[in-house]
């Protein structure tokens, strides 16, 4: 089997803009894993084309209606496997915006060297991502799944007044167990812990109607949060609650 030949007896099937349009790629990509085939570069080919690849250099083809019947199947088995890697792509690029999101909102607490190791490991998982799209011809600099992310189950922090760290998009909340109207008077503090001590360093309170408050700069760099109000004359604090994993 010559593999120098795969360009000449290719010209005896269907024409390659055929070919191409029927495996769904450009004839500019056909081309290249045609060259790819010729230099034994099998890794960068795609497996099902290069078995049409071989039967076309082995002339194992009787005519070409039976090569354009084969070119239907193989583009079958092409999609399959595209959908599969776009879904792996999805679950990487996931858990990379997560990861990014996370070191986001965790960047000004970081010392210079952590946030420059994690600086350069999320440019490299980008990098990588960005070859993998261009292979899928998946735009990444306007990409976003639409998937449904598994998040940890909400458990309700028990008190007087209940409370829940939760999710929303891409930004933690607090959930508050009470009604409307006392809601207005409870605010939640941002707590973290320094030589040993609470430290209190934000409060934020629910808007009208909202029984949650939102932490719109992403996830702080807090030991934890509680909830404060007022009852009577008194004061009156939950413990220091973690936001969780």
């Amino acid at each position: 089997m010559s593999r120098e030949s795969l360009s000449t007896k290719m010209k005896n099937g269907p024409p390659l803009s055929f070919v191409a349009k029927k495996l769904g790629i450009s004839r500019p990509t056909l081309y290249r894993h045609m060259e790819f085939y010729v230099a034994g570069e099998d890794s960068k080919i795609d497996p099902h084309l290069k078995e049409y690849f071989d039967k076309v250099v082995m002339d194992q083809y009787a005519d070409v209606e039976e090569m354009k019947k084969d070119l239907e199947q193989i583009r079958e088995f092409m999609d399959a496997d595209k959908e599969a890697r776009i879904e792996d792509f999805k679950n990487e690029y996931t858990v990379y915006q997560e990861r990014k999101d996370r070191f986001d909102g965790r960047e000004d607490s970081m010392s210079s060297d952590e946030r420059n190791k994690e600086h350069d490991a999320l440019k490299k998982i980008y990098s990588g991502l960005k070859e993998k799209a261009k292979e899928l011809d998946i735009d990444i600099d306007d990409y976003f799944p639409e998937l449904e992310i598994k998040r940890p189950e909400i458990v309700w922090n028990e008190g007087e007044i209940r409370s829940a760290p939760a999710w929303g998009f891409r930004s933690p909340l607090i959930l508050i167990d009470a009604d409307f109207d006392r809601c207005r008077d409870i605010t939640v503090e941002l707590v973290v812990t320094v030589s040993g001590k609470d430290f209190v360093y934000k409060r934020v309170r629910p808007q009208e109607n909202e029984r949650y408050v939102k932490l719109e700069f992403g996830m702080p760099p807090a030991t934890g949060y509680r909830l404060k109000w007022n009852s009577g004359d008194k004061v009156k604090y939950t413990p220091v609650y973690p936001f969780g994993d």
